[in-house]
């Protein structure tokens, strides 16, 4: 593992959107070597009608989070609807 753990940080989340943004996000993310995951908004895919409704969280740990937001409003397309 090229990271050191973080078992005191805090994870908390950056946006919901749809499941495929939410895994976009993602993988910017990982290029950005800004450590992330998406929820569960849709049970894993098996209720894909709930992220309709709530949509899917992508996931950042607390300290990144400033970072991970300035990435993701420079994709506004990646967004989420109450965001844009």
């Amino acid at each position: 593992m090229g990271r050191s753990p973080r078992p005191e940080g805090k994870i908390v989340s950056l946006t919901r959107v749809s499941r495929g943004d939410a895994q976009m996000i993602k993988a910017m993310l990982d290029e950005h070597g800004i450590p992330g995951t998406t929820g569960g908004g849709d049970a894993n895919g098996w209720y894909p009608n709930l992220s309709f409704s709530d949509g899917c969280p992508v996931l950042v740990f607390e300290d990144d989070l400033d970072r991970a937001r300035h990435l993701l409003e420079s994709a506004p397309e990646l967004a989420a609807d109450d965001e844009r």
